[in-house]
């Protein structure tokens, strides 16, 4: 009976060990049902926002959310005047890809000023970022 007392002391000491750096490592990987709401990419800041349905005091923003609205309509054929303004802000991208990395592209370091449009449609939202001297591209945030 001592030999198989032992047996079991033995593999508890190598199993429960084990067994408590799995469980700790799946908690920490595990979704708390939580979403966040801001797409903001690691290195980017955003500066200011319009609020949604109201005229911006700035220029460039708004000249920023019309292109938005141009784009959407030639790249998904939706009639801008459906669009809501979700968000308008201007955003210090911390490289070239401006929040959008595409593949195994490099990007020039930065900070590169710019900006990021969201605009919806019912429940879809179309956002659009880029530079103050680039024109938007459409950004496919993974949620």
């Amino acid at each position: 009976m001592d030999a198989s007392r032992e047996a079991a002391m033995m593999l508890l000491r190598e199993v429960v060990p084990v067994v408590l750096v799995s469980v700790c490592v799946l908690a920490g990987c595990s979704p708390d049902g939580t979403r966040t709401a801001d797409p903001t990419p690691p290195g980017a800041t955003a500066s200011t926002a319009a609020p949604s349905g109201t005229p911006s005091a700035d220029a460039a923003l708004d000249d920023k959310v019309a292109e938005a609205r141009r784009l959407v309509e030639r790249d998904h054929g939706v009639d801008p005047a459906e669009l809501e303004v979700v968000r308008a802000e201007r955003v210090t991208w911390p490289d070239s890809s401006y929040g959008c990395p595409r593949g195994e592209q490099t990007y020039d370091p930065g900070p590169f000023p710019g900006y990021r449009i969201v605009l919806a449609l019912g429940k879809r939202d179309f956002t659009y970022q880029g530079g103050e001297d680039t024109e938007l591209q459409e950004c496919l945030l993974l949620e």
